[in-house]
């Protein structure tokens, strides 16, 4: 999942299902502005795989927020 950060800001990119439960959180904490990655394994928080289906990436920077849909294929 990249991103990019026009300027520094308090990130936080968490993973939901369909019902809208918490799957696992990817990264929270203050980053620089410019280009980030994170790579999300397929796991839920104890590190577990979940099943194949759609999910939702929801990324939110200062005062902003975006959801886009993730399709997991196993």
């Amino acid at each position: 999942i990249a991103f990019f950060l026009p300027h520094d800001a308090p990130v936080r990119i968490a993973i939901f299902d369909v019902r809208g439960r918490r799957v696992r959180t990817l990264l929270e904490g203050k980053r620089e502005a410019g280009k980030h990655t994170v790579i999300w394994n397929g796991g839920n928080e104890a590190g577990s795989p979940v099943a194949s289906g759609v999910y939702y990436c929801m990324l939110t920077a200062g005062k902003k927020t975006l959801t886009r849909k993730l399709v997991l294929v196993r």
